[in-house]
């Protein structure tokens, strides 16, 4: 149906779980459609054949003309996120590009204390409150090495050569201090770049080189607004509590604590209570597990002992920079 669509110009299926396998299957569907203008497929669980496809898809000669990508809020690792970015550089459409919460950049995995960014992807001008007391960890994100590096080269090689980008939101991308020098450069010198949002990235001491040229380009005139909130990181504060009204945050419980396995258990509770599947990029004692909302539903409850780390995800959307 996508692919005999002449008329659709906005495709928006936010929020709607379609799977990497859907996901794929819509980005096929969307590359003959010559109307479609608008792509939302944020907060999908989306990840390595959904980017293969849109990397196939754009690098394509009859590519469509998307002026705004949206694949916020999903699971692409560095590499994923990598040959997305690398098919764009020469796009010659895209004005608005959202990867919030997704891998690029690599960052250590301690515990930060720091709260997140406020931001969900995307255009319209809401934000989701920002908690006081606890941090995210972008989505998708690695270690250091891997396809990290190359993942920020290619969002500056997207910034140096894409003559049509206006709006970018890269928030909580796990982008890290090494690459701040070179992306200050290709910020600097992107032609047409008006909006950047950069919240919650671990840049530390070094964002301090993008600060400066985000700066100048205000002052210039050549940059309408940039959002920098939480950028550096204080890994010795562990305060844990839950709020359920201002849940959004990155968790590391020891479960064999009374007081940490509660918040645990409020995170269930929370979920079930919303009927929302709030709980992102789980691991148990360090490896990545799935709790489905069914699951919760059916009576999950974590072990006596252990180690569970998990992002609660619950938000009101919004890149918040444009008026």
């Amino acid at each position: 149906t996508l692919q005999l669509s002449l008329s659709l110009s906005t495709l928006d299926m936010t929020g709607n779980y379609i799977g990497d396998h859907g996901g794929a299957a819509v980005v096929r569907g969307v590359t003959k459609s010559g109307s479609l203008q608008t792509l939302n497929l944020s907060d999908n669980q989306l990840a390595i054949r959904t980017a293969g496809a849109l990397a196939h898809t754009l690098a394509h000669d009859h590519a469509p003309s998307f002026t705004s990508l949206d694949i916020s809020w999903n699971h692409l690792r560095p590499a994923d996120s990598r040959d997305v970015l690398k098919a764009l550089a020469s796009n010659a459409t895209l004005k608005t590009l959202s990867l919030a919460w997704n891998g690029i950049g690599s960052a250590p995995r301690e515990h930060r204390g720091d709260p997140p960014a406020a931001g969900k992807g995307g255009t319209s001008p809401q934000q989701p409150k920002s908690p006081q007391n606890k941090s995210p960890r972008s989505p998708g994100g690695g270690g250091e090495g891997g396809g990290s590096g190359l993942a920020g080269e290619s969002l500056v090689h997207l910034l140096k050569t894409n003559k049509t980008l206006t709006d970018l939101d890269v928030s909580n991308c796990r982008l890290g201090e090494s690459i701040c020098r070179d992306l200050a450069k290709a910020l600097r010198d992107s032609p047409t770049l008006q909006f950047v949002q950069l919240d919650g990235n671990r840049l530390k001491d070094e964002a301090a080189h993008i600060l400066r040229e985000l700066k100048e380009r205000m002052v210039s005139g050549t940059l309408q607004k940039f959002s920098m909130a939480r950028v550096a990181f204080d890994a010795s504060r562990l305060v844990l509590d839950f709020d359920p009204n201002n849940p959004t945050g990155h968790y590391i419980l020891d479960l064999a604590d009374p007081k940490q396995r509660a918040v645990c258990l409020a995170m269930v509770a929370e979920s079930i209570s919303r009927g929302e599947d709030i709980i992102r990029n789980e691991r148990l004692n360090g490896s990545r597990t799935s709790l489905s909302l069914e699951m919760l539903k059916e009576g999950w409850t974590p072990p006596d002992t252990g180690t569970f780390e998990a992002d609660v995800i619950a938000y009101v959307r919004g890149l918040g920079l444009r008026p």
